[in-house]
């Protein structure tokens, strides 16, 4: 366990043999959960959490050996949709949108890709889903081989019955 300056808990995680191993929780200095995942042997693995100081959920992703892989979707702190898109061993692949505070699309980010490579821009077809997608900011499923974090531990990062800790 580690705590802030101020005495609240800041990360609560274990390790095993020297390395990060199971459920990791990192809190705001103000008590209020930031971010969940888990790590198997120091790499990050599984779904991972982050959200902002008010609750707000800005970051949700897959991990597959240390690399987002999947899903990934972000938020600004107000809870409108950033950026979501497919990752694929932390690489952009496919269509992928980003959006600015004001809801302009980003238009050197949003494009479809290979490789984590910009291939081209939105297409018509694209930029309708993009307008779907920042319409309705609500996070996707994100899907894991691993054991999703929220079923061990609630929003405040506390287990949750029969969970463990």
């Amino acid at each position: 366990v580690q705590y802030h300056d101020n005495g609240s808990r800041h990360i609560v995680t274990q390790y095993v043999e020297g390395a990060l191993d199971g459920p990791m929780r990192v809190w705001h200095p103000s008590g209020h959960l930031q971010a969940l995942g888990t790590n198997r042997a120091g790499v990050s693995v599984g779904i991972a959490r982050n959200w902002a100081e008010d609750g707000t959920l800005v970051y949700l992703v897959n991990f597959v050996g240390g690399a987002e892989d999947g899903l990934q979707q972000s938020w600004f702190p107000d809870g409108a949709r950033k950026q979501i898109g497919l990752v694929s061993a932390g690489a952009r692949e496919g269509a992928w949108y980003a959006w600015v505070d004001d809801g302009q699309l980003v238009e050197e980010v949003a494009g479809l890709y290979r490789a984590g490579r910009k291939t081209a821009p939105l297409g018509a077809e694209d930029r309708e889903k993009a307008a779907a997608a920042l319409a309705d900011p609500s996070p996707q499923p994100v899907e894991s081989e691993e054991v999703d974090p929220l079923t061990l531990f609630d929003e405040s990062g506390e287990p949750r019955d029969g969970a463990g800790g």
